[in-house]
């Protein structure tokens, strides 16, 4: 994975957290993650699965 994948992961599960709850603190937890991770592998497609190394039993 490269920084920019991270960075854009990270990107990601913040904005799942601040649309959770708006107020006071941001907390990323686990299910920011994943729900991060699981719109970056379905929006980037076959191609970016391609690039990250993902299998097909893996993306399923």
């Amino acid at each position: 994975m490269s920084g920019a994948f991270i960075k854009e992961l990270l990107r990601k599960a913040a904005v799942c957290a601040a649309k959770e709850d708006g107020a006071g603190q941001l907390v990323v937890r686990d299910r920011h993650l994943d729900e991060a991770l699981a719109e970056l592998l379905v929006a980037g497609g076959p191609l970016t699965q391609s690039l990250l190394g993902v299998t097909t039993a893996e993306a399923t």
